[in-house]
């Protein structure tokens, strides 16, 4: 029993205590460990969000650069419609005349058409301001269409006295497109940078 006492029992006691500190330093590197990872988790789940943004913003700039085209190219034509300042024409051919004023309707018509699909494919990803300020334009634009066969590419001596206000709306109303123009930009570079920050 002394054998025991002297040599057994104190390694029992030794490794007891060296498999009680194992398991306690098990536990605390596990308990370090589960730390570590929530913390990776939640840098994790930030970066999967920036990236979230990241791709989002990126998406929306280019809807955005692609309507921001479209619209300038369906104001400059709408406005070459009813020029608001001088405009450029043959003075004595007025076969020349009709044909660049057909030009311009179907160009007109080409862009407000384009404009309005890429409206309307891109209107899930707009605000409603957004939309709203895009169609406001577009529905001002395609007066301007809707209005320069009666006006300009028909015009008889008749309907023109008949339809002179119109035609002086339709004059009136460039003016207001081109101001539409800087405020559709504007907003959209400010819904951008809005976009940016977020």
């Amino acid at each position: 029993m002394t054998i025991f006492l002297q040599y057994i029992l104190p390694s029992i006691i030794g490794a007891s205590a060296a498999i009680l500190a194992g398991i306690i330093n098990y536990f605390q590197f596990r308990g370090k460990i589960k730390k570590e990872f929530e913390k990776l988790e939640k840098e994790h789940e930030l970066l999967n969000r920036d990236y979230i943004k990241k791709v989002h913003y990126e998406e929306m700039f280019k809807i955005y650069k692609d309507m921001s085209q479209k619209l300038f190219d369906m104001a400059v034509d709408c406005l070459s419609l009813f020029p608001p300042g001088l405009d450029y024409l043959p003075e004595n051919d007025t076969e020349e005349k009709q044909r660049i004023f057909i030009k311009r309707y179907n160009k007109a018509c080409d862009t407000f058409n384009s404009f309005t699909k890429s409206l309307y494919a891109n209107a899930p990803f707009f605000d409603e301001k957004v939309f709203d300020l895009l169609y406001k334009f577009r529905e001002d634009c395609n007066l301007q269409i809707v209005w320069y066969p009666d006006l300009v590419l028909q015009s008889s001596k008749s309907i023109a006295k008949e339809n002179l206000k119109q035609k002086e709306e339709c004059y009136k109303r460039s003016a207001e497109i081109h101001k539409e123009l800087e405020d559709c930009i504007k907003f959209i570079r400010l819904k951008l940078q809005e976009d940016e920050s977020r």
